[in-house]
């Protein structure tokens, strides 16, 4: 189907398979989770200082359950070769995404202490978008390796000669 095509990459990073960057975003979950718990750390510090919403840390706590829970059902899913869990991850992940750059970004920091200048909040706002952007990148990744498994006739060399 030439709609598939066009949502879907050959290989992670122009060089890697779909199989290993999918293992790698896992892992990148994974990392992104515990950055994730770090911050909540960071969180409860600042909250000894300043008041903040009492919801924020509950979202982070959760936000932080959701993305290692995610990163091992995509890890295992990738090592099984197991579709419907690739589907599941990418639920989760768009779900990540909208609560984690929506809810917590714009409704949250939009009054952070910490933008006291524009470079800050400029550099602040490059960031998310850089973070966003590989987070769009790693469900391209995951999207492409769930329709290498489903459909693997697209993603046979045009020169192999099948009889």
């Amino acid at each position: 189907m030439p709609h598939r095509r066009k949502c879907t990459v050959r290989n992670c990073c122009f060089c890697v398979s779909l199989y290993c960057g999918s293992i790698l975003v896992s892992f990148y979950t994974i990392m992104s989770g515990l950055l994730n718990a770090a911050t909540l750390t960071d969180e409860l510090i600042f909250r000894k200082y300043s008041s903040t919403d009492e919801w924020i840390k509950w979202f982070n706590i959760l936000h932080v359950c959701l993305m290692i829970g995610a990163a091992v059902l995509l890890l295992v899913a990738v090592m099984t070769n197991h579709k419907l869990s690739m589907l599941i991850w990418m639920g989760l992940f768009v779900v990540h995404i909208i609560a984690y750059y929506i809810a917590f970004h714009a409704m949250v920091n939009v009054r952070n202490p910490f933008f006291g200048n524009t470079l800050s909040a400029a550099i602040y706002v490059c960031v998310i978008l850089l973070t966003l952007a590989i987070d769009i990148f790693c469900l391209i990744v995951v999207y492409s390796r769930y329709n290498e498994l489903k459909n693997p006739h697209d993603f046979i060399s045009k020169c192999v000669d099948h009889n």
